[in-house]
């Protein structure tokens, strides 16, 4: 039996525009995070944060940010963030979250700082929220030592050079300059 030409262009729209949707969700994130456990945090401002962000635990990615909502629409003074994570992770009551910028795109994610208890985070339960750490704040902190000790190697090379001293590499240089 032969299908009629209607018939198979209603199959094939039918199929490109299921094709379609599934693609959306997935590039969207929310295709993948079915059965993964809920997590919440609570914070000041979110800046920059959007649905589907990544979850970091030391640099992998073990979750993503489902939904972003006010705590209290009438006091929009605190802002719950959900995310999921991965089966089987186990988060400590006395850890953390924090926003980090996760390049310099200005691309923003969430970091969890384990904490040291023995408790274990129950699905649905609330994590604590930490300030944002920007793409600034983070070199800073790598770049800061690196300017303590470039500025002792300063001092020291201006100690060479002082002419209060009687012998240093100044006296040194301007007696080879002269012969």
């Amino acid at each position: 039996m032969a299908l009629n030409k209607d018939i198979k262009v209603a199959v094939l729209t039918i199929l490109s525009i299921s094709t379609f949707i599934l693609a959306y969700l997935f590039m969207k994130g929310t295709l993948l995070n079915s059965g993964q456990p809920m997590y919440s945090a609570d914070f000041i401002s979110v800046d920059k944060v959007k649905k589907s962000d990544k979850v970091y635990l030391n640099g992998v990615v073990v979750g993503a940010v489902d939904k972003i909502e006010f705590k209290d629409i009438k006091k929009p003074n605190s802002i719950r963030l959900t995310f999921t994570a991965q089966n089987g992770l186990e988060i400590p009551k006395d850890s953390k979250i924090q926003i980090i910028s996760t390049s310099l795109m200005g691309n923003m994610g969430l970091k969890i700082i384990l904490g040291n208890s023995s408790e274990i985070l129950k699905e649905n339960e609330t994590i604590v929220g930490v300030g944002e750490e920007g793409m600034f704040q983070s070199i800073s902190k790598e770049v800061g030592p690196l300017a303590k000790s470039s500025d002792s190697l300063l001092r020291n090379v201006n100690t060479l050079f002082n002419r209060n001293q009687n012998e240093n590499l100044y006296i040194t240089i301007n007696e080879m300059n002269r012969t």
